[in-house]
């Protein structure tokens, strides 16, 4: 028998059932003034990981794919085979770059993640020995891969000390000038700074310097990439309206998706959001 496509109306009504029931953690998904359509067909959809996601985060979505591989009758997708973009912020940029930047499985991801973690919690004390551990582990897994190297649309927030505002890692703006493209290992590693430390990230031509801090509360994530595919035309030609967003993200707490939501509500985007408590 035939694999079941992933463009068929039935699989899309239960992929969106999946995301709506199964990965909610007791959060509401967001009300809008009119029905929602039954499945997501035709939409473009956006990952959204915040910097609180981590190790519970990262388990969520290895439950979301292996849901997915069975629905789709393909045991080897991943992903980011059915998401359009993905934005992380923090921990979350690292997450979301693992599995569009390298196309990796969730499962492995999460080692990958769990194993960071665990470097920077045996080099606390000494900041300076922390960057040098995760740099390393950062540095086998991306290697000199950069931004427009990734296999799908990525986007990274983070807090630039240099402009005093925050700031968007884009692979869109990466393809376009080698002034806005950079190694992947070092935004990774940059948005993992926390306010007692930053890095300083330059571009592959050595014209643009970011002095890099985790965007902590200072940006929205999905906010972020809501606006990112509305304004991109090149890549997302067919968005017209929020009404053409869905929106799945992962956080340590709904505010941020909130108020987005109460902006796409009004334009009947489609969002479900999975607190990590």
């Amino acid at each position: 028998m035939a694999s079941p496509s992933l463009d068929s109306p039935k699989l899309c009504q239960d992929i969106f059932s999946i995301l709506e029931s199964q990965f909610l953690f007791g959060t509401s998904p967001v009300r809008k003034a009119s029905p929602r359509p039954t499945s997501p067909a035709g939409k473009v959809c956006i990952l959204s990981i915040d910097g609180g996601a981590d190790d519970l985060g990262a388990a969520s979505l290895v439950r979301l794919e292996s849901s997915l591989r069975r629905l789709s009758g393909d045991p080897s997708t991943t992903i980011s085979h059915f998401f359009d973009l993905a934005i992380g912020s923090g921990s979350g940029a690292l997450l979301a770059s693992l599995l569009f930047a390298n196309n990796l499985s969730a499962s492995d991801a999460s080692v990958l993640l769990r194993q960071i973690s665990l470097e920077k919690s045996k080099t606390r004390t000494r900041f300076g020995r922390l960057f040098k551990k995760e740099n390393k582990t950062l540095e086998k897994v991306f290697g000199e891969a950069t931004l427009k190297d990734a296999s799908k649309p990525l986007l990274i927030t983070c807090y630039d000390l240099n402009t005093g505002a925050p700031f968007v890692f884009s692979r869109a703006d990466a393809v376009e000038a080698d002034g806005f493209d950079f190694k992947i290992r070092d935004v990774c590693e940059a948005a993992l700074c926390q306010r007692k430390g930053s890095k300083e990230v330059k571009s592959m031509d050595g014209e643009t310097r970011i002095r890099v801090l985790d965007a902590g509360a200072n940006t929205n994530p999905t906010a972020v990439g809501i606006t990112h595919v509305m304004h991109n035309k090149q890549e997302f030609p067919f968005v017209n309206g929020l009404e053409d967003v869905f929106v799945f993200s992962i956080g340590g707490s709904g505010t941020r998706l909130s108020n987005a939501a109460s902006i796409a509500g009004t334009c009947q985007a489609d969002a479900v959001s999975v607190k990590i408590y």
